[in-house]
């Protein structure tokens, strides 16, 4: 348990250490000469190399060799299955969800889904997926659970610095350190999950427990506005990684503990992917959800405030009146259009601040939404972690020999 909190906190710190690190490139003009940018993929290639020397060093453990086929039709038809339905879904409101390209991915998606049934089926032990582990309902319920949770976790890690950037006008630096609190806080929440977990041997409360703090503070999130202090930003962060790094520790040890020993690779290698696959659909919907309602949001908005005092004294004012940019903007909101173009709203810096502000808060809307359905989903997979059916964590023998020894000597 101790190595299973280290990895989860490990894990934890990374994903949200990136997103912090991602803001300092973005927002630096260069480093070494190369575009700030582009630095947020090539320190990839260091670490990378680092990595693979460390491993090479480091991991020598020495194991037996199984004879096993290899089940390359079904990860080939896994790929058929999954990749057209995640273009679709970031794709869909550009192309239309009614278009025939993206009817013609959802029926490969579908025939791919049924191809890698059948090949599942038929692979039996050997399978990517053994389909007997799913007869298990607590296996699956818990790979639901992580599927719902890696949504939530990684869609709110895109939407809040996105919020912090586009509707409260941070640079991307300053929106990266504002996660770091959230990076610390997911290490302190998985060091304490653990030794939890290890003593009492039961996870499904703490499991609920993480889950049900992350639900909140995305319902709280889906409040948030404008002119939210800063600080109450950072606190609802802190509020995440805490429930971030209870939920990933404690549902790893959830999954192992669903399974028999033998199948522990298996159960950990899903743990990755139903997490990976929760974390890239859910941002991929949730961004064109928020992008496909922004549009009736900012109009709704300006609507809301196209006769006040405010607005009227912009419109008249000779500054913005000398402005193409704002002009530009009135122009299109008078017409009943955003105003701007959603895919660049760099623009929005320069605006005047009570041209900019129906906007704003059209946008904020739109993110308020995407949190609130993920406060709904978080407590959907509250509801199924309570119906989790425990079991003792199988010790190891050597475990089983020291206590048998611990009892003799009490005997005596």
């Amino acid at each position: 348990m101790r190595y299973q909190a280290n990895f989860g906190a490990v894990y934890g710190v990374a994903s949200v250490l990136g997103p912090a690190v991602g803001g300092l490139f973005a927002g630096s003009d260069s480093f070494l000469g190369i575009e700030g940018w582009r630095w947020i993929f090539l320190v990839n290639l260091p670490i990378g190399l680092i990595t693979l020397v460390v491993v090479g060093k480091l991991f020598t453990l020495k194991s037996v060799r199984v004879p096993q086929r290899v089940d390359y039709w079904g990860a080939t038809s896994l790929v058929v299955a999954l990749v057209p339905l995640l273009l679709v879904a970031e794709q869909g409101k550009e192309w239309g969800w009614a278009s025939p390209l993206s009817l013609t991915l959802f029926a490969l998606g579908a025939a791919g889904a049924v191809w890698f049934l059948l090949v599942e089926r038929r692979m039996g032990d050997e399978a990517l997926m053994p389909p007997r582990l799913f007869r298990n309902s607590a296996f699956t319920r818990v790979n639901v659970v992580n599927f719902i949770g890696g949504i939530g976790a990684f869609t709110s890690m895109t939407f809040l610095p996105l919020y912090l950037q586009i509707v409260q006008g941070l640079s991307p630096t300053t929106a990266g350190l504002l996660l770091l609190p959230q990076s610390i806080a997911t290490t302190v929440g998985a060091k304490f999950a653990g030794p939890v977990v290890a003593r009492t041997e039961r996870y499904k409360f703490m499991l609920a427990g993480g889950l049900t703090m992350l639900s909140v503070t995305y319902l709280v999130l889906s409040t948030v506005g404008v002119d939210t202090p800063l600080w109450i930003m950072g606190a609802l962060a802190v509020a995440m990684g805490l429930g971030l790094g209870v939920f990933m520790q404690t549902v790893l040890t959830a999954l192992q503990n669903s399974v028999p020993r033998k199948d522990m690779g298996v159960a950990s290698g899903l743990y990755s992917f139903s997490r990976q696959l929760g974390a890239i659909s859910g941002t991929a919907v949730f961004l064109s959800v928020m992008f496909g309602i922004a549009a009736g949001r900012i109009i709704d908005s300006f609507a809301s405030v196209r006769n006040s005092p405010e607005l009227r004294s912009a419109i008249n004012d000779p500054a913005v009146q000398s402005s193409a940019a704002d002009q530009k903007v009135l122009d299109g909101l008078l017409d009943g259009t955003e105003g701007i173009d959603l895919d660049n709203t760099s623009v929005l810096g320069t605006l005047d601040p009570r041209v900019a502000r129906p906007i704003l808060e059209g946008l904020g809307s739109s993110i308020n939404t995407v949190f609130l359905a993920l406060g709904a989903l978080g407590l959907l997979a509250v509801l199924v972690s309570l119906t989790i059916k425990e079991k003792r964590e199988p010790k190891e023998p050597d475990e089983e020999s020291d206590e048998a020894g611990e009892r003799i000597a009490a005997a005596e």
